[in-house]
Parts: structure tokens; sequence; C-alpha cells
């Protein structure tokens, strides 16, 4: 075989390994994508799950204080939503599990702002009437 064959052959190794390596780079970076778009997703199904339980929590502190409210569920599934309605069993055991957690105690954090704010504004003007009388009987020898 003449030498100029085995040039062409050895160039088109050399292109064929530069596209490897280069599709291999590409694939690095779409698992790498991957995995951060998985990260992000499990994320958005944490803060959905806590969102679904913080309204859990807010329907049941409503419907504690006798206020009536829509029913979100169907009160009898067609006989094709087995999955649907084994989905929307589990659903309504987390709101109940993350209900219980939440609300054993917990205060609403404006409530306890409030809170705090009146202390603070008694306390000063409590300061204020004890300084202020004090200093009003002093000066009046």
């Amino acid at each position: 075989m003449p030498l100029s064959v085995y040039r062409e052959l050895v160039e088109e190794l050399q292109i064929a390994q530069a596209r490897e390596e280069a599709l291999h780079a590409q694939n690095r970076e779409l698992v790498k994508q991957n995995q951060q778009l998985r990260q992000e997703i499990e994320r958005v199904i944490h803060y959905a799950q806590h969102l679904q339980a913080v309204i859990a929590v807010q329907d049941t502190s409503i419907a504690s204080h006798d206020v009536p409210t829509p029913s979100r569920l169907p009160q009898s599934p067609a006989a094709g939503d087995d999955k649907q309605q084994q989905i929307i069993e589990v659903e309504s055991d987390r709101s109940r599990y993350a209900s219980q957690s939440n609300s054993d105690g917990t205060m609403n954090g404006w409530v306890l702002a409030i809170a705090l704010i009146i202390i603070v504004v008694t306390s000063c003007l409590g300061a204020f009437l004890i300084v202020h009388s004090r200093l009003g009987s002093s000066s009046d020898r």
C-alpha cells in the first residue's frame, strides 16, 4: 500500500477522535445540566409540598373557626380513576401529617411581630411616664 493512503487514514482517524472527544465533552455537559435540572425539580417539588402543607394548615385553622369551605375533592370518583384516588389519598395523608406537625404550638410570624411591638411600646410608654412623673415632681421643689 502506498504511504499516502496511510496518511489519509491517519488524518481520518484524528478527525474521528476529535469528533469523539467533542461528543464526550458535550455528553459530560449534558449530564451536568441534567443533574442540575433534577436538583431544581426536586427543590420545586419540596417547595410545592411545603406550600401544600401550609395551605392544609390554613384550611384546618379556617375549618376550626366554623367557616364553611368548599370541598376540593370529589365525593365519589369514577370507576376508572383508582390511580387518581390513590394519589388524592396520599396527598391528603401528607397534608394531615403536615398540619399535625405544624400546628402543635407554632405561632404565626405576624402575631409574634405584633405582640413584640406591643410589648416594646408599652414598656417605653411606662418608662416615659415613670421618668416624667419623677422629673415633674423634682422640678416642683
